[in-house]
């Protein structure tokens, strides 16, 4: 087992979080270069025994990792990092780690708890596997599906579906009912007040999704796609730009 078993997951597991970083305290760049440590660990057969589910994002300054994760042994996932830390000493916690506890996520984005913990996990293998294959291309489809794309409530199956089939070993493991599945949850916005839960993936692959209520209210209603060069123009200083012949 080199990937989370998505029918250990069940709602009423714990959660807990860790948060790492390394010496480089600039934003995304440390984020990316704090991944580029763990993306052993994620696969680690002792790490996977101890977990049933995982979900990665940025810390609130962008410039580490938190990783969730589901547990019904809330004592192990800690050892098992501890292990994996005295042979990376690059390696930080940023963060003193959240202690394993009952959660419950869908009252805050919407939908069922146990569908959207497999959800998570599933954005998480996926987003963790083109990130890996191709970093350039997996943030320009991420910006370009949340400027353009989704900005004019075009289709997301339509706008990812050949880089996860090309990129993604675990997209192409998921049966053909998880597949559908997860796009309708890909897809899926229960509040318009509250992120979408394409969110999750966005926020995993780009390294910090805009949610503020400014950036919410641009997407009250379906509008013109953004230029990738107006695009650029609001990235400057992030050591990023999207080229202009990017095909998805």
């Amino acid at each position: 087992m080199t990937t989370p078993d998505l029918q250990r997951i069940k709602k009423d597991d714990l959660l807990g979080r860790f948060f790492f970083g390394i010496s480089d305290k600039k934003k995304f760049r440390a984020y990316y270069s704090t991944l580029e440590i763990l993306y052993p660990f994620f696969r680690n057969e002792e790490w996977l025994k101890n977990i049933t589910g995982f979900y990665v994002n940025t810390n609130k300054d962008q410039n580490g990792v938190r990783l969730s994760y589901f547990t019904t042994s809330p004592e192990e996932p800690g050892k098992v990092i501890e292990e994996f830390k005295k042979k990376h000493q690059t390696l930080k916690q940023i963060v003193k780690p959240e202690i394993p506890k009952p959660t419950q996520f869908y009252k805050l984005y919407g939908g069922e708890e146990l569908p959207f913990r497999r959800f998570l996990t599933i954005c998480t293998q996926i987003g963790l596997d083109i990130m890996q294959a191709d970093l350039l291309h997996a943030r320009c489809l991420m910006l370009i599906f949340r400027w353009q794309t989704f900005r004019a409530r075009k289709s997301c199956k339509s706008h990812f579906l050949r880089t996860f089939r090309t990129q993604s070993p675990f997209y192409n493991s998921l049966t053909k009912k998880e597949k559908t599945q997860f796009w309708k949850h890909l897809a899926y916005w229960p509040d318009p007040r509250q992120v979408d839960w394409a969110h999750f993936l966005v926020n995993l692959v780009w390294g910090g999704d805009w949610v503020t209520p400014v950036f919410w209210a641009q997407f009250a209603k379906p509008q013109r796609p953004i230029s990738i060069e107006l695009l650029n123009k609001g990235l400057e200083g992030m050591d990023f730009q999207i080229p202009n012949d990017f095909k998805r």
